[in-house]
């Protein structure tokens, strides 16, 4: 069972795991728990496993990245540098734009939103990009897992409790960190393409590292065996 915003009423009839995402569970941590009382709780992202680190287990989102890959179609002419926000206020959409519009001054760039389209038009769009901006509030999430499939660098931010825990667990940063005021300067970072393919390839050994179906799998079919016996 897979949960966004929406709690929804856990069976107790069986065993039962749940994986929360998203807004839902930041802003209440506590009544989503509570409501899951006698489910296994997994989380996707590392920053909701902070809000719960005793009573959830991070299960990284899963993706298949060999497809997401056939979307790469690299541009000619000037940057581009693609943003897809659900929700602009969360996604530091704002200070994007600003950081854009200052870049552009000094550089060819053409700023690319990826929104009010369906999945596969927002995954075409996204190939066309050089540069992914995801956010800087919570850490990466899908947006970025698909950029990095595709061999695209992403910017992102996150908390500094977050990022302490990317470190703890991979030993590394897999995007360029920003916070809303340096949000120009790292995409001045990847302005060259030799760090673009750096980042890029670094990225996609992350997603493979954590992402992929088969290390989802491999991740799930533990715990599911844990729940039902």
């Amino acid at each position: 069972m897979h949960v966004n915003d929406h709690i929804p009423t856990v069976g107790r009839q069986r065993p039962t795991v749940v994986t929360f995402h998203g807004t839902g569970f930041r802003e209440t941590p506590a009544e989503h728990l509570k409501i899951a009382r006698d489910a296994r709780v997994l989380v996707s992202t590392l920053d909701l496993w902070l809000l719960a680190p005793n009573d959830t287990t991070w299960m990284p989102q899963m993706d298949d990245l060999d497809w997401l890959a056939t979307f790469r179609n690299p541009p000619n002419g000037p940057l581009r540098i693609g943003h897809a926000p659900t929700n602009r206020a969360l996604k530091s959409t704002h200070q994007f734009i600003e950081a854009c519009e200052r870049l552009s001054k000094a550089l060819p760039i053409e700023m690319v939103m990826i929104e009010g389209m369906s999945w596969q038009e927002c995954l075409a769009v996204k190939g066309t990009c050089d540069i992914l901006f995801d956010q800087t509030a919570y850490g990466y999430g899908g947006n970025a897992i698909e950029a990095w499939a595709m061999g695209i660098p992403v910017v992102c931010g996150a908390p500094d409790d977050t990022l302490a825990e990317y470190d703890r667990r991979f030993g590394d940063i897999p995007f360029v960190a920003a916070e809303q005021h340096t949000i120009r300067d790292a995409l001045l970072d990847l302005v060259e393409p030799a760090a673009r393919a750096q980042w890029g390839t670094k990225g996609r050994a992350h997603a493979e590292r954590y992402h992929s179906y088969k290390v989802g799998v491999e991740r799930l079919a533990p715990i599911y065996e844990e729940v039902s016996s």
